[in-house]
């Protein structure tokens, strides 16, 4: 079941304590309390794309919501999303969206952020209208969950991370975190960066990762 909001404070937030079944849903135009990773705020004005939806659990979960919406983006128009690990959504370098999965209990609810009509004002956001793309909510909300249905009922593994991989912006890039700077080189089976630093390989598994410029 599908609920439809013109303003509410998260879907999340609502969608969990609802204690929802199997892929229920929560569709809104306005945000007031959105959220981001590590609990950071997402700023949610009226004219974006604000969808939670339950689903089951995967490992992955962050890294095929991401996927399943480029690909549910590009299946309207003809243009390039790029995915930036774990949970950003890219479009011509600067971010459009991003991903926000939360595990509660035997369920997991997946939330998606995207710029519509307008974008945060910053000089790093931009929004499907900064390109002239207008693309209808409740047809994005019915895209995104067939495709999501799909690549988790569906999964290979091989097949998802040839695709993931060819989306990925930060593979081969050279990237900071935390003080500390490597170029990353792979994405493990897990879903976590793989990174060489001063000639060592490591993993990262949830850090603030920024490209070097």
């Amino acid at each position: 079941m599908r609920q439809i909001f013109q303003e509410i404070p998260s879907t999340n937030e609502r969608l969990r304590l609802q204690n929802p079944n199997l892929w229920d849903s929560i569709l809104a135009f306005e945000q007031h309390q959105g959220r981001g990773r590590r609990g950071n705020d997402w700023v949610s004005p009226k004219g974006g794309f604000y969808f939670s939806i339950c689903s089951p659990q995967h490992k992955l979960l962050p890294l095929i919501a991401g996927l399943s919406s480029k690909l549910s983006l590009e299946s309207f128009h003809q243009f390039n999303v790029s995915l930036k690990w774990p949970n950003d959504l890219i479009l011509d370098g600067k971010k459009l969206g991003g991903i926000l999965c939360e595990s509660h209990n035997d369920f997991a609810i997946v939330g998606v952020g995207i710029n519509i009509v307008t974008s945060p004002d910053v000089p790093s956001s931009i929004s499907l209208n900064d390109i002239g793309v207008s693309i209808n909510l409740l047809d994005l909300a019915d895209k995104f969950e067939n495709i999501l249905k799909r690549e988790l009922m569906n999964f290979d593994s091989n097949d998802f991370f040839i695709s993931y991989r060819k989306a990925e912006i930060l593979l081969g890039k050279n990237v900071r975190w935390n003080g500390s700077e490597g170029i990353v080189i792979d994405i493990t089976e897990n879903g976590e960066l793989m990174v060489e630093e001063n000639n060592n390989i490591i993993t990262l598994n949830a850090e603030e990762v920024h490209l070097e410029h």
